[in-house]
């Protein structure tokens, strides 16, 4: 996860990165919320959905704010922020909308058959219902 990978990335001796968001746009963060919250803060789940999206224009709009922010999370300057930054890829609301309206089930059982024979579950979950993508997927 960078910025934590890009430690690796001059350093061949100390570790391998197996893929990034460039290399594999599998490679993803989520955002999660039980169904009893959900339930209690009906607008959440889009509130979240809409506060990454603001957070992908502020990228845009004025960068070297965002990577001072960012840095400063995981204890960087902005500009160790800004170099590890070139290494993700964030995905945005079309992107989103395509992974959660095609791509996620397929994801999620592959996932899962992985989980399974890794023995981390005792059996594959009916992905069908594992998550509400309706934040982003409508």
């Amino acid at each position: 996860y960078e910025p934590f990978i890009s430690a690796v990335r001059d350093k061949a001796d100390q570790g391998h990165i197996l893929a990034t968001t460039l290399d594999y746009p599998m490679v993803l963060d989520t955002v999660g919320c039980t169904p009893d919250f959900l339930k209690a803060n009906p607008d959440a789940a889009k509130a979240l959905a809409d506060s990454y999206f603001d957070a992908l224009d502020l990228i845009k709009k004025d960068p070297q704010k965002s990577y001072e922010i960012m840095g400063a999370d995981v204890k960087q300057s902005a500009k160790e922020f800004e170099d590890s930054a070139k290494y993700l890829k964030w995905a945005d609301k079309a992107e989103n909308k395509q992974f959660f309206t095609k791509e996620f089930q397929d994801f999620s059982k592959t996932a899962a058959d992985l989980l399974l024979q890794m023995g981390l579950i005792k059996e594959v979950p009916d992905v069908t219902t594992l998550a509400d993508t309706s934040a982003v997927a409508n």
